[in-house]
């Protein structure tokens, strides 16, 4: 090989390869520090949840499911 193959080798490493797994390095970190933010997020709020605060009901038909069943369309007159 002549010397500007190398040196266009090694420009190729330097300005393609470089860059992406730098970018795969920083896509690691932001994932594992939101994973860690989301975590922390839900144990929080296990432990300041309201007094009040209870489960919804289980939900027994499909239609409940789509809004439908919940209240009555046509109230009472």
């Amino acid at each position: 090989m002549d010397s500007f193959t190398l040196i266009s080798l090694y420009a190729l490493i330097l300005w393609v390869i470089v860059p992406a797994v730098g970018l795969l390095l920083l896509y690691g970190v932001v994932r594992v520090a939101v994973s860690r933010g989301l975590r922390d997020h839900q144990k929080w709020m296990e432990k300041n949840r309201p007094g009040g605060w209870a489960p919804p009901e289980q939900r027994s038909t499909m239609g409940q499911y789509l809004g439908f069943g919940v209240t009555p369309s046509d109230p009472p007159r």
